[in-house]
């Protein structure tokens, strides 16, 4: 039978303890011998990579979108407070994350919905003056993956023209409402001039796949923290 240690080293996760802190993990196999975690695979020696993303959906929300009110409203009416919790994304969140990213001296990654950026292009030129990217993340909050391979090429197309137009960044990422892509989002995306999306969570870090016969890279999502995780 397998032992423990062996067992460990089939599984990775000896590597796996090797990226999880600061200090050397080692798992002994004696009193005099340890194994020493997995070098990193980084040019610049780094052993935990984390991708920083603020998305920018606020202000493309479609009426009544969910909202921490109950849904106990008759229909026909507009929910005027759940619209002003949401104009706090715009008005206060992102601004203060902004000063906050400068503070730390970090860049991050802004998914942006287009008809967000189109209501709030200031803030939107903004986020990327001050040196962040800007990423697709569809027109409007509508899902994709039950669209037709043309009205699907149109809806990310418009988003990223909408990023385009006001930022004067050229969008090469994306991110699908609730990671729901369709068969054809990868497709569509790499004749779009995309480099890479994020809606998978199979794996720690970025992979590279083929799409259309050309590389595509594959940055992995998390729903430990994320709004994902309360909405069930």
């Amino acid at each position: 039978m397998t032992d423990r240690r062996d067992f460990i080293k089939q599984t990775g996760l000896l590597s796996l303890a090797g990226i999880i802190g600061a200090n050397q993990i080692a798992i002994a196999e004696s009193p005099n011998k340890l194994y020493a975690p997995k070098s990193s695979k980084w040019a610049d020696g780094s052993r935990l990579v984390v991708s920083a993303t603020m998305l920018f959906e606020a202000g493309g929300q479609p009426d009544n979108a969910p909202s921490p009110f109950p849904p106990n409203m008759k229909p026909g009416y507009k929910d005027l407070p759940a619209a002003t919790w949401y104009e706090y994304g715009y008005k206060e969140g992102i601004p203060r994350m902004l000063d906050n990213w400068d503070k730390l001296g970090i860049k991050v990654t802004t998914h942006m919905v287009g008809s967000a950026v189109l209501r709030n292009p200031a803030l939107a030129k903004e986020i990327v003056d001050r040196g962040h990217e800007a990423s697709g993340h569809g027109m409007t909050w509508k899902d994709e993956y039950d669209m037709s391979y043309e009205e699907e090429k149109k809806f990310i197309k418009d988003g990223l023209d909408a990023i385009k137009k006001v930022t004067g960044q050229t969008a090469v990422g994306y991110n699908a409402n609730f990671l729901r892509r369709s068969e054809n989002t990868l497709k569509i995306l790499q004749e779009l001039g995309c480099i890479y999306h994020i809606d998978d969570l199979s794996r720690d870090e970025p992979f590279i796949i083929k799409v259309n016969q050309k590389d595509f890279v594959v940055v992995p999502y998390t729903i430990r923290n994320n709004d994902l995780g309360m909405l069930n």
